[in-house]
């Protein structure tokens, strides 16, 4: 199929002592924080060979909408940062990891004697404040550099050192310059309809950094995407690639209808895969009728490890089914995003889709699928959820969050999860039925002494001590006998699969399931066969 790329190829020349690549850097006003490496993206190096840093004692100063932020740093920091060159320090920022977003700001000040550096953030609400709980990476501040890293050395120049495998005859590098591949934009009055987009590949482009840095409240849901669509009906993308941007792969926007994103791949992304609708929407704005289905979307969250891998925001009447998501750093799915039951996220279905390797230990407060807001009428079914993991808490397999009201969870599988199997914060008539959740840190979990309410039937929850936490007793529950409870007792919290033989389980594919299934068809529980989940092969 043919490529287009949205960038520009490098010419790079070695450093005879040093057997570095030296790489021109395209004039531009902003920078890339990745470059497109044998068809990878690769994002820049870190300090101290990516090792992250805790805040220490932080100062705010404002200035009218913006701060600047003043952040003590450890001994072995600020000597890395006292021998920079000079010239290094004009694409130098810092990338802090605060709860489940991050703050992408680039130092505008530095002290060896004081030891600190400042920046210059916009609006923070005060729950997301970089603080002594936050850590942070420093990025571009290359004081060694492992095979396979690359900083810029100055405004005009990259240096790449060079894997072992890596030809510089054979092997390209690309500089991103272009922010979006596609826009589709029609108009209230008449719409774009029809068009098919087939055998494509787009690789390489995405919005890069600039002197204000990133914020966002949560999901990247700001961050633009290469390929977007406002006011169409009956767009189909079908059998495309999209690789290696710096951003989101495609944003079907606003006031679009019976659009489909199917069959196709994203992969090594800075930020998320696809977003459907638009956070602002009015009732009388939203996106309906969007397939995404049949997808393989993986390594995600590159730059912007709060993206994840698939959002709807204000959008009905959405089918996400049969995608394969897998390593992204906050969340697999993500629907809704208003705290308040009364959003617009209706009507959507999210099913048979298989999730794995969720959170990577980055940041807090996620799930591999999560809800927050009124979405009515949803129902999350048939899903494959293994293998979440947060920084310190929030885990999960399943999570319900704030004003999330009157969604069915049912037939989904659960497990392996740092924290909860499923967690819910303030949800209100959440129907749960026929849920297996095996062996997460807990099996059932709740927040904020029980607030919400939820009816749970024929669950299956396999676990070790930890069936559910304290304030799962007082949420407003109506909860049958036909619900099974097994408390393994084992000790450890959650464990991985792989390294541990359960006698409950065996694995099927590439799942696992209770062997003990049979024994509770007595009680109603409904067999589910999991070998339809993930990608249909064609």
């Amino acid at each position: 199929p043919p490529v287009f790329y949205g960038g520009i190829k490098l010419k790079a020349q070695i450093d005879k002592t040093t057997g570095n690549w030296i790489l021109p850097v395209p004039a531009n006003k902003s920078t890339a924080l990745a470059l497109t490496i044998n068809n990878n993206l690769v994002p820049i190096v870190s300090t101290g060979s990516n090792k992250f840093y805790n805040v220490g004692k932080v100062d705010y100063i404002k200035q009218n909408d913006s701060s600047l932020v003043k952040i003590a740093i450890p001994n072995d920091l600020n000597q890395t940062l006292k021998d920079l060159p000079k010239e290094q320090w004009a694409n130098l920022y810092a990338n802090f990891y605060v709860k489940w977003t991050n703050v992408i700001a680039k130092i505008i000040d530095y002290s060896y004697a004081g030891a600190y550096f400042q920046i210059k953030v916009g609006k923070i609400p005060n729950h997301l404040l970089i603080d002594q709980k936050s850590r942070y990476r420093i990025l571009n501040g290359a004081d060694k550099l492992e095979k396979g890293d690359w900083y810029y050395k100055n405004e005009s120049t990259i240096v790449y050192k060079p894997r072992d495998s890596d030809k510089i005859e054979k092997d390209d590098v690309y500089y991103p310059l272009l922010n979006r591949f596609l826009s589709i934009d029609g108009g209230e009055i008449k719409t774009v309809d029809n068009y098919y987009f087939s055998n494509i590949i787009f690789n390489t482009g995405g919005k890069k950094m600039n002197d204000n840095g990133f914020f966002s409240h949560q999901a990247a849901e700001e961050l633009e995407a290469v390929i977007e669509l406002n006011y169409t009906k009956n767009i189909t993308f079908d059998n495309i690639q999209i690789r290696n941007v710096l951003s989101n792969a495609i944003w079907i926007k606003k006031m679009n209808e019976n659009d489909r994103f199917v069959n196709s791949i994203v992969a090594n992304n800075g930020a998320g895969s696809v977003k459907v609708g638009n956070a602002g929407s009015k009732e009388n704005e939203l996106t309906n009728k969007v397939f995404i289905e049949n997808n393989k979307i993986y390594n995600g969250g590159l730059i912007y490890q709060s993206a994840p891998g698939i959002i709807i925001l204000q959008a009905k009447n959405t089918t996400v089914k049969n995608n394969d998501i897998e390593n992204y750093g906050y969340t697999g799915i993500s629907i809704g995003m208003r705290h308040s039951p009364l959003g617009f996220p209706v009507n959507n279905y999210v099913g048979y889709n298989s999730i794995d390797n969720i959170g990577r230990g980055e940041l807090d407060d996620m799930a591999g699928i999560y809800t927050l807001g009124g979405s009515d009428s949803t129902t999350i079914y048939n899903n494959v959820i293994t293998n979440v993991k947060a920084l310190n808490y929030g885990g999960h397999g399943l999570y319900s969050d704030g004003g999330s009201k009157d969604i069915i969870l049912k037939n989904n599988l659960v497990y392996n999860c740092s924290h909860a199997g499923y967690h819910t914060n303030e949800s209100f008539g959440t129907k749960f039925f026929n849920n297996y959740l095996i062996d997460n840190g807990v099996g059932l979990e709740s927040w904020h002494y029980g607030k919400g309410s939820i009816e749970l039937s024929k669950n299956v929850i396999i676990n070790n001590g930890n069936i559910n936490n304290p304030d799962w007793n007082s949420i407003n529950k109506k909860q049958d006998a036909s619900n099974v409870f097994i408390d393994q007792n084992q000790g450890a919290n959650a464990r991985s699969l792989t390294s541990t033989t359960n006698i409950m389980l065996k694995k099927e594919s590439f799942y696992y399931v209770p062997t003990v299934l049979a024994a509770f068809k007595s009680k109603g529980i409904d067999i589910v066969d999991f070998s339809k989940v993930g990608l249909i092969k064609k």
